[in-house]
């Protein structure tokens, strides 16, 4: 007999506009899947297995999702059929008969450029703010700064016109951790790691934050620019990692399972 928890995720799966892939934590088999992810993710796949991207800290991806049961990240690994593909969205976790099982509803990353909009999206309501980094004449300026930094009182043209840069942001005392983190892990080829850092906010507040970065680089290996995400630890953003457009679209549904 089928969970009728599945049953819902099944016909929720036909109104969605993103891939959905549906897999016990246990065997790795997939319980369901859209014809969206068949197209990303291919026929037969005979395991799934998720994990946060190497950057992120595993304890805080897992903690989180535990708790809320439902959250969304911006840069989620899925391994499937031994493949691995970086995605961004969202993930449900439930339970049936004692057992853990996943719902990810996803965009690939490599399809997803900082400004996307679904990114976009999904940046504000993972309660993140991003940049994106592109040299220009040996210095390094802001191509992309998401809406959401207004949140620390700035405007994203503020970054794009030069009003503000991305070492004013950041606290005087701690620019040289993130320059030196930059520098360090460059030239040990690591292009993926986090620091914890305080910003300025435009009231010259002082908050707390952990920083990932990401190191983008072009097929011939050389660096195209640098991926920033700001992730704020004063906990006042936690209840934005609610899935508020899952459980809008699940009201739509004659019966609704929301899993808590």
């Amino acid at each position: 007999m089928v969970d009728d928890r599945i049953k819902i995720y099944r016909e929720f799966s036909e109104y969605m506009e993103y891939p959905m892939v549906m897999f016990s934590e246990i065997t790795k088999k997939v319980i369901d899947i859209n014809e969206r992810a068949v197209t990303v993710l291919g026929e037969n796949i005979e395991s799934v297995v998720m994990q946060p991207d190497k950057f992120m800290y595993s304890e805080d991806f897992w903690g989180m999702l535990h708790e809320k049961r439902s959250i969304i990240w911006h840069r989620i690994l899925l391994i499937v059929n031994g493949r691995r593909y970086v995605v961004s969205g969202l993930i449900n976790e439930f339970q049936i008969d004692g057992e853990t099982n996943y719902v990810v509803m996803f965009n690939l990353r490599t399809d997803m450029n900082l400004g996307n909009v679904t990114l976009e999206r999904i940046i504000s309501h993972a309660g993140l703010v991003a940049f994106y980094l592109y040299k220009v004449e040996g210095n390094w300026k802001v191509r992309y700064a998401s809406r959401n930094v207004n949140r620390y009182g700035y405007t994203s043209e503020q970054f794009y016109n030069g009003d503000i840069s991305l070492e004013d942001f950041v606290y005087p005392e701690d620019r040289a951790i993130i320059k030196n983190s930059i520098d360090v892990n460059v030239a040990m080829k690591n292009d993926d790691f986090a620091v914890d850092l305080r910003v300025l906010s435009e009231a010259e507040d002082i908050i707390m934050v952990k920083v990932t970065v990401h190191i983008v680089r072009d097929k011939y290996n050389v660096i195209e620019g640098i991926e920033i995400v700001f992730y704020d630890l004063s906990g006042e953003k936690d209840k934005e990692l609610r899935n508020i457009y899952f459980e809008k679209a699940l009201d739509k549904i004659r019966t609704v399972y929301i899993v808590k």
